[in-house]
C-alpha cells in the first residue's frame, strides 16, 4: 500500500555499492481496464548491468571457467532444481538446507558444474562451522566477500524481513580469475517487511525490537543456512558490522534520508494513488499478515511506515551504534584482483582494479613466505619459482583500505 517496500531496500543496497534490481512505478491499463499502480522490477539475472559475473555454458567444465559465475539461493524448492547442503545449521541437527540453482538454471547446469558449486559451498561451510573459522588467513573470510554479507544483514535487519534468510535469498559466486568469492545478494522480496506481522514472536514485536537473522528459532520452512548466525560469533565481523552500520546512519540510513525517500514516492504518486485505491479498495484493511490497526488513507500509511522505521532504527542503534570517524561515502564501483596464471610454477601476475599497497603470501600452515610493502601498482609480476609445491593464500591490501584474499596453487 505504500509503493515503497521493495524499491527502498533495492536503492539502499545499490548505494552501499552492490547491484540490486531497478524499479519504476507505473500505472497499468490492460484491455482498456485500469489495474492500478505496479512496481515494474528487473529480474535477477546474470548480465553486465545486473549481476555482473562471467557467463558459463555447458562447455565450461574445467580450469578457470568452471569456477564461475553462479547464482543460487534459498527458496521453495523441488528435488530437481536444487541440491541438499552438506551441513545442518549449528544447533539444528537434522534440518536440511536446500540450495536452488538460478544461473545456470537447473536444466542447463552440467554435472561437473553442479559438483564444483556444491563442493565450494561445502568447503566454505566446513570452515565456517569449524573451530578455526575466525582465522585471518584460512578461515571463512577466504571464501566470501564479507562486506556483501554485512550489507545484506543491514538491509534485512533494518526492514526486519521475515523472508530475508529463509526464502528469496540470493548468493552469487564470481569466477576465480575475477575474485572467486561468494557474495550475498542481490536483496529481494520485501512485501512482508517493514511492518509487524503475525508470525513468530520476533516479527510480532511492536517496539521495533528483534533480530530477523534468528529466524531458525521459529522453525521456518524452507530451512535457512546458519551462515549469518555463525558470522555473528566472530568478534571482527561484529566490529565491522557496527562500524559500517554507524557510518551509514550518518547518510543513507539517517532518519531524514529515509523519510525523504518516502516523501518523494508519496509526492510522485500523489494523484495516482487515489485512482489505485479506487480500483483496489484495500485501505483500512490488513494484508500480508500485518499486525495492528491499518491505515485508512495513503497519507496515514506513509506516516505509519515512517514511525515504524524510526522505532526500528532506535532499537538497532541500541544494538549496533558506535562512534566512527570515517564516514562511508556510497560508491557503486567494486574492485577485484586476479591471479594469473593459476596454477603457476615460475611466475604469476597480480592485477587489481585499483593500486595495491601491500601483498603477503601465506602458506596453509600460517607461515608468511613473502611480504611486499610500499607498492603503488595495479599490476605486479610475482616470482614463485622458489616456492614449494602447494596451495598459498595471497592477501592483497588496496590503497582504499580494502583487503582481498586470493588463492594460488604452485605446481
Amino acid at each position: 500500500k505504500s509503493f515503497v517496500r521493495n524499491s527502498l531496500p533495492f536503492e539502499l543496497f545499490r548505494k552501499m555499492g552492490h547491484y540490486a534490481p531497478r524499479t519504476k512505478l507505473c500505472e497499468v491499463i490492460l484491455n482498456d481496464s485500469y489495474d492500478g499502480i505496479y512496481v515494474m522490477t528487473e529480474k535477477i539475472k546474470r548480465d553486465k548491468n545486473r549481476v555482473n559475473i562471467s557467463s558459463i555454458d555447458d562447455n565450461d567444465n574445467g580450469g578457470d571457467s568452471i569456477t564461475g559465475g553462479y547464482i543460487f539461493g534459498i527458496d521453495y524448492f523441488e528435488l530437481s532444481d536444487s541440491w541438499e547442503g552438506s551441513y545442518s545449521p549449528p544447533g539444528y541437527s537434522g534440518k536440511s538446507v536446500h540450495f536452488v540453482y538460478n544461473y545456470p538454471g537447473y536444466d542447463e547446469i552440467t554435472s561437473q558444474q553442479k559438483t564444483y558449486l556444491k563442493d565450494y559451498v561445502s568447503s566454505f561451510e566446513r570452515v565456517l562451522y569449524g573451530s578455526s573459522f575466525t582465522n585471518a588467513t584460512t578461515g571463512y573470510r577466504s571464501y566470501v566477500n564479507v562486506n556483501s554479507f554485512i550489507d545484506y544483514f543491514i538491509i534485512s535487519e533494518l526492514s526486519r524481513n521475515v523472508d530475508g534468510y529463509k526464502k528469496s535469498c540470493f548468493y552469487y559466486k564470481t569466477r576465480k580469475s575475477k575474485g572467486g568469492l561468494l557474495q550475498a545478494g542481490p536483496v529481494w522480496d520485501f512485501d512482508w517487511a517493514w511492518k509487524d506481522i503475525w508470525d513468530c514472536s520476533i516479527f510480532q514485536n511492536t517496539d521495533g525490537s528483534g533480530w530477523a537473522y534468528k529466524i531458525l528459532e521459529c522453525d521456518p520452512w524452507p530451512t535457512p543456512t546458519g551462515w549469518i548466525p555463525r558470522m555473528m560469533e566472530d568478534p571482527l565481523f561484529v566490529d565491522q558490522l557496527k562500524k559500517r552500520y554507524s557510518s551509514f546512519r550518518k547518510n543513507i540510513l539517517s532518519n531524514s534520508s529515509l523519510d525523504s525517500h518516502l516523501d518523494s514516492v508519496s509526492n510522485f504518486v500523489k494523484d495516482a494513488q487515489s485512482r489505485h485505491f479506487k480500483r483496489w479498495d484495500i485501505l483500512g484493511q490488513n494484508y500480508g499478515s500485518e499486525k495492528g490497526d491499518p491505515a485508512y488513507t495513503y497519507e496515514e500509511e506513509i506516516t505509519m511506515l515512517k514511525d515504524w522505521i524510526s522505532r526500528r532504527l532506535t532499537w538497532l542503534d541500541s544494538q549496533l551504534l558506535v562512534e566512527v570517524t570515517n564516514t562511508y561515502q556510497p560508491e557503486v564501483k567494486t574492485y577485484y584482483c586476479s591471479v594469473s596464471p593459476n596454477p603457476a610454477n615460475q611466475s604469476t601476475t597480480l592485477k587489481c582494479g585499483r593500486p595495491m599497497t601491500n601483498v603477503d603470501v601465506i602458506s596453509l600452515t600460517g607461515q608468511k613466505v613473502m611480504g611486499l610493502s610500499g607498492l603503488n601498482n595495479t599490476e605486479y609480476i610475482m616470482d614463485v619459482s622458489g616456492f614449494r609445491q602447494g596451495l598459498y593464500l595471497i592477501r592483497i591490501s588496496l590503497d582504499n583500505g580494502e583487503e582481498i584474499t586470493q588463492k594460488l596453487l604452485v605446481e
